[in-house]
């Protein structure tokens, strides 16, 4: 006898495929009435997925719409906070003939092994595809552990027997500094625009922006 339930339970907002649809089980085996319940706990699954997946507003004002605003707002204040206090720009006139590169939140909702919430996190990016190569930028690094290089590290602790650490700092790409012949402008927070100074830019002092 199988364990599925005769009338599995159906998440609010899911719309199941029409009677013609499934009717094509009606009067078949079990193999085919297990089947259809499979289709049916495949939308409920979809249905789970889509909730947590809704956690993370994909623009500032989604966010806003969203019931953990306050969660979402109280990270945007202290990332700019964060980037204020390291002197990440300065706010300036629009330089002329000058590309002004966008900018946008990006939220992301960091869960546990069990998928539970236990952090907010709002970044302000750069949109970097709107710059021109040979133009707004020349070079491009981008430094990347090698695993080989990962996996010496934990092997010599495990080998002499002591313990290892991981710590997370707030932050640490604010420490490159753009040069003088790197002139990027980008525009201001979007919702956090300076008050009286909307019309202006960011001339960024750092390579903060991802």
């Amino acid at each position: 006898m199988s364990a599925r339930p005769s009338d599995p339970k159906i998440p609010k907002g899911i719309v199941l495929p029409s009677k013609s649809t499934t009717s094509v089980f009606e009067g078949e085996g079990t193999a085919d009435r297990m089947m259809a319940v499979d289709w049916i706990d495949e939308y409920a699954m979809a249905a789970e997925i889509s909730e947590v997946e809704a956690l993370e507003p994909r623009s500032l004002s989604e966010a806003k719409r969203h019931l953990n605003w306050p969660l979402w707002e109280s990270v945007i204040k202290e990332g700019l906070a964060t980037l204020k206090t390291a002197g990440t720009w300065e706010i300036v006139d629009t330089p002329p003939n000058t590309n002004i590169v966008s900018s946008k939140w990006v939220f992301r909702a960091k869960k546990d092994a069990a998928g539970n919430v236990i952090h907010y996190k709002a970044r302000l990016v750069a949109q970097g595809f709107s710059q021109v190569p040979s133009v707004d930028y020349f070079d491009m690094f981008a430094p990347v552990a090698k695993l080989a290089s990962i996996h010496t590290v934990l092997a010599i602790p495990a080998e002499l027997d002591l313990e290892l650490h991981q710590i997370d700092i707030k932050g640490a790409y604010l420490n490159s500094k753009l040069t003088k012949e790197e002139q990027i402008y980008m525009c201001q927070p979007p919702g956090y625009e300076v008050p009286g100074l909307a019309q202006k830019v960011c001339h960024l002092l750092k390579c903060s922006m991802a």
